[in-house]
């Protein structure tokens, strides 16, 4: 059965870009301890479950269900770990549908633009070059607006180079809102299909880089008031946060 749940995180590795190596193998220690001295599945184990469960940084709520919807299975019975884990597994997959069809929807006709957000670290810049690889059909520009971490412009730069496409960038430090809005003006003029927007990596609890973002949105806003564009919000997470994802959200 792990070795079923070892295949679907290395699905969601392979088509989300998250390392998952240290989230299986946690997964995979803190139950092995449940069945020492283990006979039958009673109350005592279903509360141990909900105390792994939530250990592993699932939130309290799933981690109740989860232990609720096994425990309708196998309460009081005596079966072996393989069974118990197949159970698991068929349980965990009800909520994690990792979904094959990854694509945004693409509207014809209009501007596409694509604002990339989330915290430090998580592959942002590294994510707007498989979005670009994705989309490689349409006519694609990116936009350099993380004007504060050293050497992102210069990364994204890279990326653009590799994949044959206009950037619109300017330097470290500048305003990032003037950038997007250079950017703008590049996608009308050029007739863009899709424009991709890096920013700056920021935590959602400070109040000053949240309300960066708001400017940024304004300035679409503003400059797209004639234009029919299709904006659309992307945030980055890190697949192996938990759920203080759900805060950044």
């Amino acid at each position: 059965m792990l070795n079923k749940f070892k295949e679907t995180l290395a699905f969601a590795k392979m088509h989300y870009g998250i390392g998952l190596n240290q989230a299986f193998n946690d997964f995979s220690n803190s139950f092995n301890g449940l069945f020492i001295d283990r006979e039958f599945f009673d109350a005592e184990f279903f509360e141990e479950l909900e105390e792994k469960l939530i250990e592993l940084d699932i939130t309290p709520n799933l981690a109740i269900n989860l232990a609720m919807n096994i425990e309708k299975e196998i309460f009081n019975q005596r079966i072996n770990k393989e069974t118990f884990q197949t159970i698991l597994y068929e349980s965990i997959k009800k909520y994690a549908n990792f979904q094959t069809n990854n694509k945004l929807d693409i509207i014809d006709d209009q501007l596409n633009a694509f604002l990339i957000v989330g915290i430090n670290g998580v592959g942002k810049t590294t994510t707007i070059a498989k979005l670009a690889n994705m989309y490689s059909d349409k006519n694609i520009e990116l936009v350099a607006a993380d004007t504060f971490r050293a050497g992102a412009i210069e990364q994204l730069s890279t990326w653009a180079e590799r994949l044959n496409l206009p950037i619109t960038k300017s330097y470290q430090g500048h305003a990032p809102s003037a950038v997007i809005y250079q950017g703008l003006e590049s996608a009308i003029k050029n007739k863009r299909d899709i424009l991709i927007c890096d920013t700056a990596g920021r935590l959602h609890n400070k109040d000053d880089l949240m309300m960066e973002l708001a400017k940024i949105h304004r300035i679409f806003a503003k400059k797209l008031v004639n234009v029919d564009y299709n904006l659309k919000t992307i945030l980055i997470l890190d697949g192996t946060a938990g759920k203080n994802t759900l805060s950044q959200a």
